[in-house]
């Protein structure tokens, strides 16, 4: 908490000052009298500017976001306005004041000002979770004689769901008689599919088996129209989901672990309105998060839950962080946000070691042991999606990295990649099914392949989904967003550099192709425009 002195305050003190001198040099006391009371109105000025930065290191001064509840949802692409209040005794001595919303990158806040107090304005580019902290504040105090600059905590944790896939843009024609016999029919799930009753007619689109055109429609209308067919088919699909470094490359929003993760979230809605059985895994170069599947009512909920912790592994193997700057990250924010210092004192850190730590440890990891445990006892069901004590293989330091997921502490992930680590990793999800009870499933898996270069793997990955009757589908993001763009003064080398790039990803899914392609594998290369229409069409397929 700092006070400083306003602008109103400097015109005082310079014309108390002049007042002063004046009447000193000339000899005249009713002159200097003056001087005199403008400064007793700056020192009762900073007497109350004191008792207000008391009142807000006490807690007496606070900033209420939205309903209180400390919980928000907002959705990618769409701003999330909240109200907020100024509420304490220190707020009547307040004359004005501005607040500037701290929340965690990459994540943008503003906050105006309204008739009825402040609003706050939040917009997150990819999906996931995403954490306002606080607010830092500047206020006026004694009609702006003084200053008064601070920090005013305010956790507030922002759910970011994925932007919704359109599925088809074409309206779709008038159903048929057992399309209309769908809707009554609400106990048993039907979709479409390649099965012997008629589910309706519609336009004829690209990659339709020309044995189901319906030439009589066809003839009435003036156009190709095909006939859709029910499936008495269940599937069961397993979503495999890579989250291994290189698919973090690029600005965030735009990168292609966000385009997996929303695409999965589609895919898994689809799949579970129809009624099939979901599952999903998370993996680098071992599984990270599962959930087998199932179609139950909160399964699209479990589904989206781990899809949420795609930008947030904090693993010990995927940050770049020492144990001393994970120590000194979770000691400043409980300095910052309830005021607890746990530093060491300057005679036991000065003879320390460069090895030895600042801060006491021990009490720290009770500190946030506690938060975590209150954390849970607020969620829905009480628990995390990921157990504590998997973030690292010590205890204590598994401890702090689940403490920073949680309270929104900002951890850099490593973006070096693994020599053949995405091909590993598929083996490890694809093993990890194997294992699992039911079948026979159907596996998509969701990778850019850039260092899939063990194809050994890939292909042991593929004979023993093959050998237990899996179907096993490989998507591989191809949205020229994902390449990135040069900008005119980065010169001709990086454009070239670039193209290298670009071919040597083209020559990779060409090779992984070849070695998957003899195993029964589909290779799908898609965009977010025709991403869901051609999955479901394929994953028919594969089943």
């Amino acid at each position: 908490m700092k006070i400083a002195v306003g602008k109103a305050g400097r015109w005082v003190l310079g014309v108390a000052l002049a007042f002063l001198c004046t009447g000193g040099l000339a000899g005249l006391p009713v002159v200097s009298a003056l001087g005199a009371l403008s400064l007793g109105t700056l020192v009762w000025a900073a007497a109350v500017a004191r008792l207000v930065s008391a009142a807000v290191a006490q807690g007496d001064l606070r900033v209420q976001v939205g309903d209180g509840s400390g919980e928000a949802r907002a959705r990618v692409g769409r701003p999330l306005v909240l109200p907020l209040r100024l509420e304490g005794a220190a707020a009547t001595r307040i004359d004005s004041v501005t607040l500037e919303a701290g929340v965690v990158a990459p994540a943008r806040a503003a906050v105006s000002a309204t008739d009825d107090g402040f609003e706050l304005t939040v917009e997150a580019p990819q999906a996931g979770h995403t954490w306002l902290q606080g607010f830092r504040f500047h206020a006026e105090i004694a009609g702006g004689l003084l200053a008064l600059r601070g920090w005013l905590p305010s956790p507030l944790a922002i759910s970011v769901l994925p932007r919704a896939f359109p599925l088809r843009g074409d309206p779709p024609l008038r159903a048929t008689r057992a399309a209309s016999q769908d809707r009554a029919e609400l106990g048993r799930a039907r979709r479409r599919g390649f099965g012997l009753e008629i589910r309706e007619l519609r336009d004829h689109q690209p990659g339709d088996p020309f044995k189901h055109i319906a030439w009589a429609a066809t003839a009435r209308r003036g156009k190709l129209v095909s006939r859709e067919f029910e499936s008495d088919l269940v599937l069961s699909a397993w979503l495999l989901v890579d989250v291994s470094p290189s698919m973090f490359w690029g600005e965030p929003g735009h990168t292609r672990a966000d385009f997996a993760l929303e695409t999965a979230y589609n895919l898994a809605a689809q799949l579970l309105a129809r009624g099939d059985r979901v599952g999903i895994s998370l993996y680098d170069e071992r599984v990270r998060m599962d959930i087998p599947p199932s179609a139950s009512r909160g399964q699209l909920f479990r589904v989206l839950e781990a899809l949420q912790e795609v930008h947030h592994l904090f693993h010990e193997d995927r940050t770049e962080v020492t144990q001393r700057e994970l120590v000194g990250a979770v000691a400043g924010w409980f300095e910052t946000q309830q005021g607890r210092t746990f530093r060491l004192p300057e005679s036991l850190t000065g003879r320390a070691g460069p090895r030895q730590s600042e801060h006491d440890e021990p009490r720290l990891q009770e500190a946030a042991e506690a938060w975590l445990q209150q954390a849970a006892q607020r969620r829905r069901p009480a628990r995390f999606a990921i157990p504590l004590d998997s973030y690292a293989r010590d205890r204590r330091r598994s401890t702090w990295r689940a403490f920073c997921r949680h309270a929104g502490i900002a951890l850099p992930l490593d973006p070096t990649p693994r020599p053949g680590g995405q091909a590993h990793g598929i083996e490890q999800a694809v093993e990890h099914v194997l294992r699992a009870r039911g079948g026979p499933h159907t596996l998509c898996a969701i990778s850019d392949l850039s260092t899939a270069d063990d194809l050994d793997a890939l292909r042991r990955a593929a004979l023993g989904a093959r050998r237990h009757r899996h179907g096993l589908l490989v998507l591989c993001p191809s949205d020229p967003a994902f390449e990135g763009a040069t900008r005119p003064e980065d010169g001709p080398l990086a454009e070239a550099l670039l193209e290298v790039q670009r071919i040597r990803t083209r020559h990779s899914l060409a090779a992984v192709e070849a070695a998957l392609r003899p195993a029964g594998v589909a290779l799908v290369s898609c965009t977010p425009r025709d991403v869901l229409p051609r999955l479901l069409q394929r994953l028919d397929q594969v089943a």
